[in-house]
């Protein structure tokens, strides 16, 4: 039987899966509290050893995002069977352009969990925080991480590329997408007016998905 986890966007908490129809007892994890200049793969390892991952074909881990890149990198460090990606990217190349500027801001300053949540007004609603109730369950996953994580996490995101990995890789994605842009994105499943919160706007359309490639790993 599949072994299947589940690791939320940056910032956010399980909850956005929970409208997914997947077999089983998925396993969904929550960040970590990272320690002082912890890098990614202390991290994943950290989360290998609390979830219990294990080195396994029948592991199957599925990350939205920021945890699409580190259910990736948690891939390089133990054998696992399929890595699927919700809104996320699988290289540099497909991280937008104005990722790249940045690091040359002092963002480490100001980057933190009140500037985010008092910000989403302006411009939540492009990506996929669109309707006051989505406002408030943001801000509440925010309000419960540290404003270390953030600057880690974002810090983490930027510096971000391709691990080396054996796993067999899917990528899931939507048109609309204004985190990662689609025009961005190569071999991926389109889902038609997709924003970057897929797995809660169209958990239908994933689970589908999900379960045909869950169903070709079981094969």
């Amino acid at each position: 039987m599949k072994k299947i986890f589940l690791l939320p966007g940056f910032a956010l908490d399980p909850e956005i899966f929970h409208k997914l129809k997947l077999p089983g007892a998925p396993v969904f994890m929550n960040w970590l509290e990272p320690k002082p200049d912890e890098s990614l793969e202390t991290y994943a390892m950290r989360l290998i050893e609390k979830y219990e991952i294990q080195a396994d074909l029948d592991t199957v881990l599925i990350g939205h995002s920021f945890g699409g890149m580190v259910m990736q990198t948690i891939a390089s460090l133990t054998e696992v069977g399929t890595v699927v990606l919700l809104a996320s990217v699988k290289s540099a190349e497909e991280k937008p352009l104005s990722f790249k500027m940045i690091p040359a801001l002092p963002y480490q300053r100001w980057f933190s969990k009140a500037m985010v949540t008092q910000s989403v007004g302006l411009w939540g609603r492009f990506h996929g925080y669109n309707t006051p109730e989505k406002v408030a369950a943001f801000q509440k996953m925010v309000n419960n991480k540290s404003d270390y994580y953030m600057q880690w996490a974002l810090q983490k995101i930027l510096e971000w590329d391709t691990p080396d990995f054996t796993a067999r890789l899917c990528h899931i994605h939507g048109d609309q997408d204004k985190t990662f842009f689609i025009n961005r994105i190569k071999n991926a499943q389109i889902i038609p007016g997709g924003h970057h919160l897929l797995p809660l706007q169209k958990p239908k359309e994933v689970s589908r998905i999900l379960n045909e490639i869950l169903g070709k790993a079981n094969a």
